[in-house]
């Protein structure tokens, strides 16, 4: 309790203000014209496939070439993570399917794809991150995933033509982000105190979908780690909600 306590009056004291929003780019978007990459057998670090580029064990997908010449894309059985903007502006991809060994769909991971018109999304996928399929004009196609929580903001922005079962699914998900239990599309210091009374036990949360927006860490437990990291994000600390949120709790307090 006195550990809760401290972290209110922080809260009361700090000027809950955000800092100014950062770009979020890919490595290789100041790259035009690409249709392939192309890493040495001895590369330590990266390895390339059909012309893409992943981590040495492949179980990251780093970057597709934005002028690939392939209309459809399947990602790798075995691939767990597309990097944020990995596929941003693949001008000629029509079609994506995602193997269920995918557990992580980073930001703006198919922004810009103008012609993407259907998506196979794995079914284990969480959270849909912001801007992911923003500006995918042509997009119209998406299944449900069986674990699908939260939409989060602009991850449709500018998809005009999805059909109404796509519709209906954003709709369905987009009213919820990580750390807003209380259900009003903010996330803010109600939030706090219920995930603090439910993280100590006077008070218990019983729906699902509230379950999994409190658990800001993403590791499905509901503990003073989740607390800890929304009450830094609050204060305008660098603190991701959602899969892969706190990469080092202690560090980050101590940081404070």
């Amino acid at each position: 309790m006195n550990d809760l306590r401290a972290m209110f009056n922080h809260l009361k004291k700090a000027e809950l203000q955000k800092p100014a929003p950062v770009e979020h780019k890919h490595v290789f978007d100041d790259f035009t014209g690409l249709k392939k990459f192309e890493v040495d057998k001895e590369n330590k670090d990266l390895a390339s496939e059909d012309g893409v580029l992943y981590n040495k064990d492949k179980k990251h997908l780093i970057a597709y070439p934005a002028d690939k010449e392939d209309e459809e894309f399947t990602v790798p059985d075995g691939v767990e993570e597309i990097a944020p903007h990995a596929f941003k502006n693949a001008k000629n991809l029509k079609k994506i399917v995602l193997p269920d060994s995918v557990k992580r769909i980073g930001r703006g991971a198919f922004e810009g794809c103008e012609e993407l018109a259907e998506v196979k999304l794995p079914e284990g996928i969480k959270v849909i991150e912001e801007d992911t399929f923003k500006g995918a004009a042509m997009l119209e196609k998406i299944n449900k995933p069986e674990k699908l929580e939260v939409i989060k903001p602009e991850a449709f922005e500018k998809c005009e033509k999805l059909d109404d079962e796509a519709k209906e699914i954003v709709k369905k998900h987009a009213d919820r982000k990580y750390g807003d239990v209380t259900g009003d599309k903010k996330v803010d210091m109600t939030d706090l105190s219920v995930t603090s009374l439910a993280v100590i036990g006077d008070i218990k949360i019983e729906d699902e979908a509230v379950l999994a927006v409190a658990d800001v860490i993403d590791d499905d437990e509901l503990n003073i780690a989740d607390v800890s990291q929304l009450k830094r994000s609050l204060v305008g600390l660098e603190a991701p909600l959602g899969p892969d949120a706190a990469k080092d709790l202690i560090a980050g307090e101590d940081a404070e």
